[in-house]
């Protein structure tokens, strides 16, 4: 990737920002909502806030413009319980203890407060210091700029994000945004992404990630599923004896027959389980496992074994 990609795009980005048009009607919403936040979110001001206060401001936060709803953390904590929430957060992010943990830092409970949400609370009202940050978006759009993350790829944290958005804050103020802030850098972030096409090598190295990720992931499906087939085929050795299976228990058979892979029927593993003691009875089960045992035993064919086995459970083998 042209390692001048993202000094390119900051200035396009800039001269953007020079004329008139969408550009400048986004970066004149940001500042709005950095002046709310910096009347509102301080240590003296919260605890009065009224809910009038909290719906203005969380209103003019993407996160609750696109995919939640503040009336969702009112429902969840009430308005004292998100005023207490701001003020620690607020507490946090002043003597810079915040660290990797957001929401730890924004006690509150509700649908959508988790990092996406409670970066933009910080970045609004410290815009010099805090950047926003999601997991989901935050690697693919530094990926974009044509930065390298190390590591996975997919993953970042909040705090290792912050050189990468200091190199773009840093990229925005060369290219003429004197007074590029992380609110910049979220807007610039944005605009790259879905205004500006990937180069060739972006896109080879994203379709690179994911087929790295869906590798790592078949993969480790593959580990479980082998051991848990020994985990069974250990259980099947133990109890599986003419001994023991006369003994076997109702729930131990079941546990059995639904660690199968192709457990017969449709439906849920305990109602093929149950229509099957239903036909043939716990004492039936027991013979036709006994059978089974017999057959493995004698080096039986497949052809053998319908002569010893009900026809109820013979496509189990």
């Amino acid at each position: 990737m042209s390692e001048d990609r993202l000094p390119r795009l900051a200035a396009t980005f800039a001269e953007q920002l020079g004329t008139p048009g969408t550009g400048q009607e986004e970066a004149a919403r940001r500042a709005h909502r950095r002046q709310t936040a910096a009347e509102l979110l301080t240590k003296e001001r919260i605890p009065t806030l009224s809910e009038v206060d909290l719906r203005g401001f969380f209103e003019q936060l993407d996160a609750m413009r696109y995919f939640f709803k503040v009336d969702d953390l009112i429902a969840g904590s009430g308005v004292e319980g998100l005023r207490s929430a701001l003020r620690a957060l607020v507490s946090s992010a002043e003597d810079g203890s915040l660290g990797n943990n957001l929401k730890k830092s924004f006690p509150v409970a509700g649908q959508g407060a988790g990092p996406g949400l409670i970066s933009q609370i910080i970045n609004a009202r410290f815009p010099e210091r805090y950047w926003v940050y999601s997991l989901d978006t935050t690697p693919k759009h530094l990926r974009h700029l044509g930065l390298k993350l190390p590591g996975d790829l997919n993953a970042i944290s909040y705090t290792a994000a912050g050189p990468y958005m200091q190199q773009v804050q840093q990229s925005l103020v060369l290219a003429g945004i004197k007074s590029a802030d992380y609110l910049t850098v979220d807007q610039f972030l944005w605009w790259a992404y879905w205004e500006q096409p990937p180069e060739p090598e972006a896109q080879k190295l994203d379709l690179l990630a994911r087929e790295f990720a869906r590798v790592l992931q078949t993969e480790k499906a593959l580990q479980d599923q082998v051991s848990r087939r020994k985990q069974h085929s250990a259980w099947a050795q133990e109890h599986l004896t003419r001994e023991r299976i006369p003994t076997l228990s109702e729930p131990e058979l079941l546990d059995f027959f639904g660690k199968l892979d192709h457990f017969p029927g449709v439906g849920s593993t305990k109602a093929n389980f149950d229509r099957m003691v239903q036909h043939i009875g716990l004492d039936g089960l027991h013979n036709a496992l006994l059978n089974l045992v017999v057959c493995g035993e004698q080096g039986l064919s497949t052809d053998d074994l319908k002569e010893f086995f009900p026809d109820y459970l013979f496509h189990l083998i």
